[in-house]
């Protein structure tokens, strides 16, 4: 489900997909690691929604001709490496060692069968927080509604 303000409502842009989907599959080609991001907040960010922009990021680069494993690492562990490479004193990798805390989106189905079943949410630990299908679905109900301007 695609919230209002998500990249899938924005107006097409004839010829533009076609040469993005070619460059995302030339640069994963040539061994350039990829990452899904969000332009959210950002003084053009109109029709981008954090979250729902990052599972049309993923299902755009499956469409281009990625692997469905090379769409899961460019929303996963290749913004770790880049923060760990990059940003001074972060060592983002010590979020996964055990006993850490985590943040975890459970699904109802294998994404690696298709890449459509990343919107399968099933429930999602947020800061030790449970939310199951009842807590989501309210929440989702709430944040539609604010995009619509209801207060």
């Amino acid at each position: 489900m695609a919230l209002p303000g998500s990249v899938a409502s924005a107006p097409a842009q004839p010829g533009v997909e076609a040469a993005l989907f070619k460059n995302l599959k030339d640069l994963h080609d040539a061994g350039v690691p990829l990452m899904t991001g969000t332009d959210a907040g950002s003084s053009d960010s109109t029709y981008v929604a954090p979250g729902a922009s990052v599972h049309d990021e993923m299902l755009a680069l499956v469409a281009a001709g990625l692997p469905v494993r090379a769409a899961l690492a460019a929303a996963t562990v290749n913004p770790t490496r880049y923060v760990s490479r990059y940003v001074s004193g972060v060592d983002a990798t010590a979020a996964f060692k055990a006993g850490a805390p985590a943040d975890i989106v459970l699904l109802d189905a294998n994404p690696l069968e298709g890449i459509a079943n990343i919107d399968k949410i099933h429930a999602v630990v947020f800061a030790g927080r449970w939310l199951g299908p009842k807590e989501r679905q309210a929440l989702l109900a709430r944040a539609a509604a604010l995009a619509n301007g209801s207060p």
